[in-house]
């Protein structure tokens, strides 16, 4: 008896089994059933039965496109109305599931009360890689909880230039700590793809942290060595948990961006480290690859990629690529190529499988959003996150009991404290968008019977012959 060896039969034959169901789906698909799955649309700019209609693989949210009142119900509702279009089957369209997703990247940031982690460098600095799980499958579990299958996260970034405006996104400067945590994250999303787990997505493929000057989707003026030494180690360890999907970085490597550029998509990713799943674009990705919408659609798909995520140009996109194939522009080949990772991953995630939305098990009340147990990680994430830098004359820790006095625009706004990618792409700015969090005045309160909040938030009603403590954030 050779437990392994056993193991490994399993998963030899469950491989095998989900090949034969893509091969035997792919062959009764057409032309257009096999474009439409090639699409990502944003939620906005379709309507379910444009899904049916258009054969549409997958869907997402960007950053603050929420539904209705952006609580879980009516996530739950959105979804199962565009799951119900797609399995809509007859003489002209397939019963395939769309796939859902979102950027739960420190947590589940689109939807009103989830639990909101620290962002990535503060985890860095935590130096954990158990709480890193953990903090993944609690962010699974929330998004789930909304019907949603898939988060475009990790991020895998390894930051050479702090000048980068989307450096937070970053665990660290060295590859290690992102190394060490990429696996352990995939882990917690994708689990073993129980409802409460999700589709992960390692991001952005690759060098998006290395730009010269750290400019926002500018060019990665490195070697081929310094790619794959500090750049390429993080992805192997995501690969190494079977993480299902990519996604392609705006930026370039050496003036050639990555969404066009073959050779990192299809002979490195694909060919030299055996990826088998999705490769995604970045939000309108394809845009930047040429003047021309139609040429642009035709450079993408022949560098390898599988699904594009497109908001108001998916018609454009999915009536082009059809004249390419028809044309030989884009081979046939190449598409059968992308649809086949595309049906995968459904079948590895479960999605066939999977009840509608409106049925799954976290989906039913109360909602798991925003859970005292949830919270319990958020809170070790954030003492585990924090960096002393200085404790002159040691002032900390603090007198409870002192007379103190709390100021700085920072203090009470959770909205500022929670960051980008929190119920707005680049964030809010005040308490009442976030439900449930504490700003550092109210946590500060709760302990400090003596403490005060300053009038204007300037400090300019700080009295030393009131105030022992004067805090500014």
């Amino acid at each position: 008896f050779f437990p392994k060896s056993e193991e490994l039969y399993r998963e030899v034959y469950q491989m095998s089994n989900i090949e034969n169901k893509v091969n035997d789906l792919i062959k009764k698909m057409n032309l257009e059933q096999k474009v439409g799955q090639v699409l990502q649309v944003e939620r906005e700019f379709i309507v379910p039965e444009e899904v049916k209609k258009y054969h549409i693989g997958s869907l997402l949210s960007g950053g603050g496109s929420t539904p209705g009142d952006n609580m879980p119900e009516d996530w739950i509702k959105m979804n199962d109305e565009f799951w119900a279009a797609s399995m809509e089957e007859s003489d002209h369209y397939l019963a395939i599931p769309i796939i859902y997703g979102v950027d739960a990247i420190h947590g589940h940031g689109n939807a009103k009360g989830a639990v909101i982690f620290p962002h990535n460098i503060g985890l860095g600095a935590a130096n954990d890689p158990d709480l890193i799980e953990r903090i993944a499958r609690v962010t699974a579990r929330e998004t789930a909880a909304t019907g949603v299958d898939w988060t475009f996260a990790p991020t895998l970034a390894v930051v050479r230039n702090d000048h980068w405006g989307r450096t937070y996104e970053s665990y660290a400067e060295i590859p290690d700590i992102v190394t060490s945590y990429a696996g352990r994250f995939v882990k917690g999303l994708q689990g073993d793809f129980s409802e409460e787990n999700v589709i992960a997505c390692a991001k952005h493929f690759i060098a998006d942290g290395a730009t010269l000057h750290g400019a926002n989707t500018g060019d990665a003026p490195i070697s081929e060595v310094e790619l794959r030494k500090t750049h390429l180690p993080p992805y192997y360890s995501a690969l190494k948990e079977d993480v299902l999907t990519v996604m392609i970085s705006f930026s370039s490597w050496n003036y050639i961006k990555c969404h066009a550029n073959k050779y990192l998509i299809t002979y490195l990713l694909k060919d030299e480290l055996g990826f088998d799943g999705i490769v995604i674009t970045d939000w309108d990705g394809i845009n930047y690859l040429s003047d021309d919408y139609s040429e642009a659609v035709a450079i993408g798909m022949n560098a390898g990629l599988d699904m594009f995520m497109v908001t108001e140009n998916w018609k454009k996109f999915y009536h082009y690529l059809i004249t390419h194939i028809q044309t030989g522009r884009v081979s046939m080949a190449r598409l059968d190529d992308a649809v086949r990772r595309i049906l995968r991953v459904k079948f590895k995630a479960g999605i066939f499988e999977k009840p509608r939305p409106a049925k799954r098990k976290l989906s039913q009340k109360p909602s798991c959003l925003g859970s005292l147990q949830h919270r319990d990680v958020a809170r070790e994430a954030v003492r585990k996150s924090l960096v002393l830098l200085k404790n002159d004359n040691n002032i900390l820790p603090l007198n409870k009991n002192a007379s103190m006095i709390v100021a700085g625009k920072c203090a009470h706004s959770r909205g500022i404290q929670c960051g980008g990618f929190t119920i707005e792409w680049q964030g809010v700015l005040d308490n009442e968008s976030i439900v449930g969090g504490t700003s550092i005045w109210e946590g500060i309160s709760q302990v400090a019977p003596n403490a005060c909040l300053s009038e204007n938030l300037t400090g300019e009603d700080a009295d030393p012959d009131k105030h022992d403590i004067g805090i500014v954030v």
